[in-house]
């Protein structure tokens, strides 16, 4: 059935607000507003009624190139619609292009309409049961913004630009469906008429309950009401859950009790479940850091500064309490503030640590010995905050620091002694793997941790001591690559200490999209950053000309929408090399498959390569290239991987005495064997690190147990000689 999208929008000479609806009796709608000077749009979009209060879901979108928001509001605004309701919008007129079911339906009418007696009627809208929105056909359709599918289908393009947020609570959905200003042609479909007093009163120890348990409380049935503010009354932190559960909600409204289903639901013990009724406080239910928020705040030493971890320390009241069912039942609070200290414990730091590392949420949370208020106490002064000051945004900054802590541990010590190890073994650098960064961190988290029995804790005091080295280890990574990058001659100043020739220029493809070159190591870095994949890794190969990076953005740049590697180009024939030219790799963010629109830009540009239309730099790489094999900075003089470990970890590993300087600072930070050790061999000590060798350089790794082998038989024939020399230095008693 198809349905028309109708459409109000009000413009001014900063700003435009809209509205966009279905013409039917129970609408779907959205609203926005978008500011033109900053290119933010924001709004959010509200489901069908169908006798009930509506889903509200907010949703915020950042236009990269300003200019283009004034332009291109009402398209985008479409494909939000269509993407948070999950709704088939298509362009007007293509109703039934490329729909088989229509076709098939058509083409028999055709055939019995040759017939005297035969139907005359056509297909309509009646004949297709699929349900599908219409939107103009003239609507500006910007190219890399918007998915454009079959018959002009409009989607999001997803991306850090596209954001979705929560679902309000109910009330404050009720308010937006009764108090919005809304266009005279725009109706709401009928919301049932709830009582909103009677839902506050039953909901008022929720945050942000869900439009179902507004509806189901605000019932006008007296008898009902009674029933339910009485379950309400019974469990109060507990009512949202029982009216979106309807196992709950059916119990209640058969007046059966609901303790056996609450015990089967949250998986606590009866003891368990009668304490979580004596709580009146409900836990905060939205996210520490919204998603897109930059992640930064002040630690324990007073710096602000930025986090690069994302966690959203938010978790459904359901959850928290299946985490509370693995613990004793004397460990789940029975008064207010152990609960709320509780839940500040479990999403700023439970989750995250396990997340992380592994330790399974039950573990973290069993040093507190059920004493909530005390645990966050002796947590706050690990960290070396004031109880008081130490919030749900504050743990979770210090817990990120203990990860970042972690991980910097894995790039800076474990993997620069895993490669020293290979390379002291005379077998060549391994390729650049997730795998062995993966098994780098488990193996740091090994380390860190061993037997410790308070984690928490430890991750605790570590985030302070960590804070406080990380100048020291700034200035240490700082001098390291500085170090490796002064052999630069004279013949790298035309670009630099990070650039390097381009294949080609830009390209505009037709549907505006710019396959652009990428000139640096800068570049190559914010590409990563901005489509979350390790193509900024990739600088030692694009430097040497043994690749060509490109990205898919907008005219302006601001935004990218895929990667694309070519393979390096070599030759003395121009079009011999162009009609070789090779496409290694096409991915969009975190790995994903481009859209159409960029894969139509490629497409364009390898054809116009090809074609001559645009000519590669093929003479200044081929001498750029035989400078570097000159001056001993290109793969072909000695044995280097594809892609260098020296850029993915940011630090020079064949630098002994970074290495040591290094380890020196993490002593500082790590105390125990790390403090002991006087180099990072310890390591070793550790059967994860033992196997991260073995992964990468199985050659290197027995080259190792062998040389382990001959010492420790060295040493015990130097034993056994030395006793052997004592017995013949004994006196003969029998002389």
């Amino acid at each position: 059935m198809a349905i028309r999208l109708a459409r109000d929008v009000q413009t001014e000479e900063a700003r435009a607000a809209g509205y966009l609806w279905t013409t039917e009796e129970d609408p779907t709608w959205l609203r926005y507003q978008v500011d033109f000077t900053t290119g933010a749009m924001r709004g959010f979009h509200i489901s069908k009624c169908e006798g009930a209060i509506p889903k509200v879901t907010p949703f915020l979108y950042d236009f990269a190139h300003i200019q283009r928001s004034e332009e291109f509001h009402e398209t985008v605004a479409m494909a939000i619609f269509a993407d948070i309701g999950k709704e088939t919008l298509i362009k007007a007129g293509e109703e039934f292009a490329g729909d088989k079911t229509a076709n098939q339906v058509s083409s028999w009418q055709d055939f019995m309409s040759a017939f005297d007696d035969g139907p005359t009627k056509k297909v309509t809208d009646d004949l297709i049961s699929s349900r599908f929105i219409t939107y103009p056909k003239d609507m500006p359709m910007p190219a890399g913004l918007v998915r454009i599918g079959d018959r002009g289908a409009l989607s999001m393009t997803r991306g850090r630009s596209f954001k979705i947020g929560a679902r309000m609570s109910g009330f404050e959905a009720y308010k937006i469906a009764t108090t919005a200003r809304m266009p005279k042609k725009l109706k709401i479909g009928d919301m049932g008429d709830p009582d909103m007093a009677q839902a506050q009163e039953a909901l008022k120890h929720v945050q942000r309950p869900s439009s179902q348990a507004v509806n189901w409380y605000g019932t006008r049935n007296t008898k009902t009401a009674n029933i339910r503010m009485q379950a309400a009354k019974s469990m109060p932190i507990l009512a949202g859950l029982i009216a979106d559960r309807m196992s709950l909600s059916r119990a209640v409204d058969e007046m059966q009790p609901i303790q056996p289903i609450l015990i089967e639901t949250t998986g606590l013990a009866k003891a368990g479940v009668k304490r979580i009724g004596k709580l009146t406080t409900a836990a905060p239910a939205g996210r520490i850091f919204e998603a897109g928020e930059r992640i930064e705040g002040e630690d324990a030493l007073g710096v602000n500064r930025a986090r690069h971890t994302q966690i959203s320390g938010s978790v459904p009241i359901d959850m928290a309490l299946r985490y509370l069912s693995q613990l004793p039942p004397d460990r789940t609070p029975q008064d207010d503030e152990s609960w709320l200290k509780f839940n500040d414990i479990l999403t700023a730091m439970a989750i995250p640590l396990h997340n992380a590392t592994g330790i399974p949420v039950a573990e973290i949370l069993e040093s507190s010995k059920g004493n909530w208020v005390k645990y966050h106490e002796s947590l706050a002064r690990g960290a070396d905050f004031d109880p008081k000051d130490f919030d749900r945004r504050t743990m979770a900054l210090t817990t990120i620091d203990a990860m970042e802590a972690i991980e910097h541990f894995s790039r800076t010590a474990v993997l620069p002694q895993a490669l020293a190890s290979i390379k002291e073994t005379e077998q060549p650098e391994p390729m650049v793997s997730r795998e062995y960064v993966i098994s780098s961190f488990e193996s740091a988290t090994n380390l860190i941790i061993g037997k410790t029995k308070n984690v928490p804790l430890l991750m605790m005091e570590i985030s302070r001591r960590y804070a406080s080295r990380i100048p020291a280890m700034m200035e240490i990574e700082g001098k390291s690559m500085l170090a490796h990058t002064r052999n630069a001659t004279e013949g790298f100043k035309k670009y630099g200490e990070d650039g390097f020739p381009l294949m080609t220029n830009e390209f505009v493809a037709s549907n505006g999209l710019v396959v652009r070159p990428l000139p640096t190591g800068a570049s190559l870095s914010l590409e990563s950053e901005r489509l979350n994949h390790c193509v900024g890794s990739y600088k030692s190969n694009a430097r040497r000309a043994q690749c060509h990076i490109y990205s898919v953005q907008d005219q302006a740049g601001e935004h990218s929408f895929s990667t694309v590697e070519f393979a390096g180009i070599d030759g003395d024939d121009p079009m011999a090399v162009a009609n070789a030219l090779r496409t290694v790799q096409h991915r969009a963010e975190c790995n994903a498959t481009p859209s159409d629109d960029c894969k139509k830009a490629v497409k364009e540009f390898v054809a116009a390569v090809k074609s001559g239309a645009v000519p590669l730099n093929l003479e200044e790489i081929s001498i750029w290239r035989a400078h570097l094999i000159e001056t001993g900075q290109n793969a072909r003089t000695h044995v280097t991987p594809t892609t260098t470990w020296k850029s993915v970890l940011e630090l020079d590993w064949e630098d002994e005495d970074a290495r040591l300087a290094y380890w020196q600072e993490w002593g500082e930070v790590l105390g125990g064997r790390i403090q002991k050790s006087p180099n990072p061999a310890v390591i070793y000590t550790d059967k994860g690190a033992q196997e991260l060798v073995g992964a990468m350089s199985p050659r290197a790794a027995a080259l190792m147990i062998e040389a382990s082998r001959r010492e420790r038989a060295e040493r015990e024939a130097a034993k056994a000689a030395e006793k052997a020399a004592e017995l013949e230095e004994e006196p003969d008693m029998m002389g």
